[in-house]
């Protein structure tokens, strides 16, 4: 797919508070886009987060690499200092 075609924000990363999530999802709602999460294995997203947001497990680089080109850009929403950020 053509990310430029994409109606789509993405995320990946832990589904927790510091990461910033909520943040996203509040801003993704005043601009009237929506947002896809790709999440760890075993990631299980709180019901508020999963009523938002596309949430798609990624369980491989190729998975992952798929979910970034779904996606028309990726966003950081990180409430505190990334040291080493992977994303």
């Amino acid at each position: 797919m053509d990310p430029s075609l994409s109606n789509r924000i993405g995320y990946a990363g832990r589904a927790v508070k510091e990461k910033g999530i909520h943040v996203l999802l509040d801003a993704a709602d005043r601009a009237g886009v929506r947002v896809a999460l790709a999440l760890p294995k075993g990631t299980k997203p709180d019901p508020d987060i999963a009523s938002r947001a596309d949430c798609i497990v990624t369980d491989s680089r190729q998975e992952l690499t798929a979910f970034y080109r779904s996606c028309r850009a990726l966003v950081v929403p990180s409430l505190w200092f990334e040291t080493f950020a992977i994303v």
